[in-house]
């Protein structure tokens, strides 16, 4: 497989992509790996909760047939605050896979490695990403922890991030405000 190089200062060819996008198909889209696991059970509900994430594409030609495939990677993890004098833990780890299958409707010329790599890297990432935010949502819910969410994709930004949620109590019971969400460059 191909890895797509990051794109941090986002430099993005709208032409390029255009191209690309009007001459392929998705497909699939298939989840090959899913994994998840609470680290410890101590939570403490009124520290800020710190979800950690970071993903990479990889994008290879399939065959001879036209089209090629992105494999996109996910780990994120989530941590509270230290309480006292100790350094932040991590009480929850969570990683998928994804194969993304795209068509064309035939074989893309030798130049276009470029553009391959430029659409896996942003139209790869803006098809998967919904389905990584809920596959998380669900995998909370089912864990018993606070229901985050990612922050929706931009284009663009760098491959890593880290959001901070405050815990707040409501009618509704237990929730977790985003308060700051920062992308680290890639």
């Amino acid at each position: 497989m191909t890895e797509a190089k990051q794109h941090p200062e986002a430099k993005i060819d709208p032409k390029a992509l255009a191209e690309v996008s009007n001459k392929v198909d998705l497909t699939s889209i298939r989840l090959e790996s899913i994994s998840s696991k609470v680290e410890q059970s101590q939570f403490v509900s009124a520290s800020a909760i710190f979800l950690e994430f970071e993903y990479n594409c990889l994008w290879r030609r399939r065959d001879e047939r036209p089209g090629f495939d992105v494999r996109f990677e996910f780990r994120s993890s989530l941590s509270q605050s230290a309480v006292t004098d100790q350094p932040s833990s991590s009480f929850f780890k969570f990683e998928l896979v994804y194969i993304l299958e795209y068509a064309l409707k035939e074989i893309a010329p030798s130049d276009w490695e470029h553009r391959l790599d430029l659409f896996a890297n942003i139209n790869g990432v803006v098809n998967i990403w919904p389905y990584v935010r809920a596959e998380l949502a669900s995998t909370l819910s089912k864990t018993g922890l606070p229901q985050l969410m990612l922050p929706v994709y931009r284009p663009g930004r760098p491959s890593k991030g880290r959001v901070e949620f405050r815990a707040s109590s409501s009618d509704h019971g237990q929730e977790a405000e985003a308060m700051t969400s920062r992308h680290a460059k890639a």
